[in-house]
């Protein structure tokens, strides 16, 4: 069902104000009467769509994830290298955004979420490419692969992600082969 465009337009100036107030502190300090007076919108339209600043910030969130799994799926990225491209482009084009979200003062598991959706999209490559696993160890392999992607990821955006998105995921897919190799 198509939103209003006046709906699209008021959760917008919500959603832009939040983070906005999330660049300055975290998500557990940003009140709702906040929001309200930065978006100049009263609270019941608040309410009308958001319990709270904690269920605003999943919303963005899962919206964010919504987007990316359309773009891994027009892009046909059916691969680990294709949805870690899909996802780090999507970073790299919007940086502000992507800082804010994974900064100390939001959703601590936000980076966590965007890796699951590489899990999810390549279960089936990864049960072929480790057949003897059993779904507890591909579990600790994926934790073990998402700690290194979550470094590399942090280390790439605080040096201003000089480097093309093609030679970060080429790096990260080598350390992966590298560590698959006996």
């Amino acid at each position: 069902m198509k939103e209003d465009a006046r709906v699209r337009y008021t959760k917008s100036i919500i959603k832009k104000v939040f983070i906005e107030l999330l660049k300055e502190q975290p998500v557990d300090k940003i009140t709702v009467t906040n929001i309200c007076d930065k978006a100049s919108i009263n609270r019941t339209t608040f309410y009308k769509y958001y319990k709270n600043a904690s269920d605003l910030l999943y919303k963005i969130e899962a919206d964010q994830i919504e987007i990316l799994k359309n773009k891994i799926i027009e892009q046909n990225a059916l691969s680990i290298v294709a949805c870690l491209k899909v996802i780090l482009t999507d970073i790299r084009e919007n940086p502000d955004y992507y800082g804010t979200m994974f900064s100390e003062n939001a959703d601590a598991q936000f980076r966590k979420k965007l890796f699951l959706l590489i899990y999810e999209a390549n279960m089936n490559n990864i049960c072929k490419a480790c057949p003897d696993l059993p779904q507890k160890e591909r579990e600790w392999l994926f934790q073990f692969a998402f700690e290194g992607l979550n470094g590399i990821l942090k280390q790439w955006m605080t040096e201003g992600m000089k480097e093309d998105v093609d030679q970060v995921v080429d790096f990260a897919v080598t350390i992966v082969e590298k560590i698959k190799r006996p």
